[in-house]
């Protein structure tokens, strides 16, 4: 079973209730049940859009030339 988040009891209402949904997305879990969020594109396209990014920045952040070399 999948707990609340609490960004989703936050934003259940109003504008920002897209937000658990993307938290979720992001971390690449389940959302906790039914969404009532409608997409401009499929739930499974927002989802990957969402993790992707997470992932190509975990990818930047692990391979960036850190600390910089001195020229």
């Amino acid at each position: 079973m999948v707990e609340e988040c609490p960004l989703h009891a936050l934003t259940a209402t109003g504008d920002f209730a897209y937000f658990g949904n993307v938290a979720h997305f992001m971390a690449g879990l389940p959302l906790p049940g039914p969404s009532a969020i409608r997409w401009t594109e499929s739930e499974e396209h927002i989802r990957s859009a969402w993790r992707r990014l997470v992932q190509d920045r975990q990818e930047h952040l692990r391979t960036r030339d850190w600390p910089p070399r001195q020229a």
